[in-house]
């Protein structure tokens, strides 16, 4: 994990991205180490994220299935070497682009907590500035 992956807070602590996302998005801490090395290499395949990670294929495609269906990696279909046997995936991910949503998504969350506090107080919550 490098610098880029940590946020810091007002209070200094510092805040892991790839936790929070999994939180954010469900994923569990497997599929968030597969989200990991997807967002570092920018294209992978199961056979090179199983060996990667000294876990099983079947184990991979589970975790690649759950972030799939959140929409933060997409899978483009490759024929093997000499267009025989079986296609390849190859998953991929933008780590801009990741974190962009990311951030947007981050600021709903806090909209929608905000709006909801506010209806439950009755009160229009005062922003404080930094």
């Amino acid at each position: 994990m490098n610098k880029m992956d940590k946020v810091r807070l007002q209070d200094g602590r510092e805040v892991d991205v790839y936790r929070l996302a999994g939180f954010l998005y469900g994923l569990s801490a497997s599929d968030v180490e597969l989200l990991k090395v997807i967002l570092e290499q920018r294209e992978v395949t199961t056979e090179y994220l199983a060996e990667r990670l000294k876990v099983t294929k079947a184990s991979v495609s589970k975790g690649l299935n759950n972030i799939l269906d959140r929409g933060l990696i997409s899978r483009d279909r490759a024929m093997r070497n000499g267009g025989k046997g079986r296609p390849i995936y190859i998953y991929k991910a933008d780590r801009k682009q990741f974190l962009a949503r990311f951030a947007d998504d981050l600021q709903s969350i806090s909209d929608q907590v905000r709006k909801s506090l506010e209806e439950k107080d009755g009160k229009k919550l005062v922003t404080v500035p930094n």
